[in-house]
């Protein structure tokens, strides 16, 4: 039954708005970040048009995605309630998500003109049933949502790719294809570009106490960044990067290719494997520092084998033809011919999947697992918090039995 208002009383609705919309500054912002949204379709629709070059429209674009973010922040901590914070972060994440779409669409005329549209969507679907297969082994255990992994590999496509040009083309451009600009310079900054994003949202997790992501979520959101920036490299190379039987895994990760060069051949994992790879270093060694006392190795490892290989798959690059280079026979002992970082991050996910499958216990039924209800995105980060806050092995109280150990609280520290 519907209640009539007093009158002293407003409806729900406008209460609701009164509470978004709850000071003069609340609404400079939200004006701010209108005017932004109207600049980037503005000039997603100008570079449809021809009217201003492709690297100038995605500069704005970015930069009038990045207004918005920062209005929508200071909206929603300014806001009145978690309901209303919650409804204003979707906006802002939609709104978001929309702009950088219309983005992408907006600048495939030129992206798509060295391999043509059909090779660009292979390398699109190739990349997209990794990704798909990584998310249904993730799914009982990981915390965000469908929002949170486009909005990463909207970033690896869009900005990452950006940025990393941006970073080694003057240095490539200068000192020519030689092996120090292509095969070291080159995969080293890369890598750390591409691991940005998951670093910034693994460290300011880690500052909550009670409620916290997966390692696994981590791994995806690198994962989405690596395939973002592949998509987008292919595109600017013309190649599709894979085949769908290469190997005996290329059904798993179609992405992955074989380099023929040198007199060799050597297994390239790619930007996805390499980048969900050092995503899963970031949120063993950040997230779960408290609870394993080496986890901080997990960053290093896994960079140096993403770093190694990549490098490795570069080099190669520039010597198609006579020997092959004592180095280059080295590091490929040391990567396994390129297969380490798939069969790191295969034996990451599967001992990942096994400590927080049992933390989350009991949970929802399979059938709930692709979309989350708020409720359990709450109750899982609340218990992986508590895992990974607790110490492995609890310190045993003076004079109490080693027996009595499984019997301790397991407490933050």
């Amino acid at each position: 039954m519907n209640r009539v208002p007093g009158p002293g009383q407003r409806p729900a609705a406008q209460t609701a708005a009164g509470a978004l919309l709850a000071s003069p500054s609340d609404r400079r912002l939200a004006f701010v970040a209108a005017i932004s949204v109207g600049l980037s379709l503005c000039t997603c629709v100008a570079r449809l048009a021809g009217v201003i070059p492709g690297g100038l429209a995605i500069a704005i674009v970015l930069l009038a995605s990045a207004v918005v973010v920062r209005a929508g922040l200071w909206f929603a901590k300014r806001s009145a309630d978690s309901a209303a914070r919650a409804r204003v972060s979707r906006i802002i994440s939609d709104v978001g998500l929309a702009v950088a779409a219309v983005a992408i669409v907006a600048s495939l005329p030129v992206v798509t003109r060295n391999g043509g549209f059909g090779t660009y969507i292979d390398s699109l679907f190739q990349h997209l049933w990794s990704l798909a297969l990584l998310t249904a082994v993730a799914l009982p255990v990981r915390t965000l949502t469908w929002r949170a992994y486009l909005g990463a590999g909207f970033t690896g496509y869009l900005a990452v790719t950006q940025l990393a040009r941006l970073v080694g083309r003057p240095v490539v451009e200068s000192l020519g294809l030689r092996l120090f600009p292509v095969a070291i310079f080159v995969p080293v900054t890369e890598e750390l570009i591409k691991a940005i994003p998951v670093l910034a949202v693994a460290v300011l997790a880690a500052r909550r106490m009670r409620q916290r992501p997966s390692a696994l979520d981590c791994a995806l959101l690198g994962a989405w960044v690596g395939a973002g920036y592949a998509v987008y490299e292919n595109s600017q190379f013309g190649r599709v990067g894979g085949s769908w039987s290469a190997l005996p895994v290329s059904w798993l990760f179609p992405s992955d290719a074989v380099s023929h060069s040198a007199g060799t051949s050597y297994f390239v994992a790619g930007h996805l494997v390499w980048s969900a790879l050092t995503g899963l270093g970031i949120g063993v060694a950040v997230l779960y520092r408290r609870r394993y006392r080496l986890a901080w190795l997990a960053i290093p490892v896994t960079f140096a084998v993403a770093i190694l290989e990549h490098a490795e798959s570069d080099a190669l690059s520039l010597s198609p033809f006579g020997p092959e280079p004592v180095g280059d026979r080295i590091l490929q002992i040391l990567t396994l011919n390129g297969l380490l970082s798939l069969l790191l991050l295969l034996a990451g996910i599967a001992l990942i999947l096994a400590v927080e499958r049992r933390a989350v216990q009991p949970d929802l039924k399979p059938s709930q697992w692709l979309v989350l209800p708020a409720s359990a995105i709450t109750q899982r980060s609340t218990r992986l918090a508590r895992l990974q806050l607790s110490p492995a092995t609890p310190k045993l109280s003076a004079g109490m039995p080693a027996t009595d150990r499984n019997d301790l609280p397991r407490r933050p520290r």
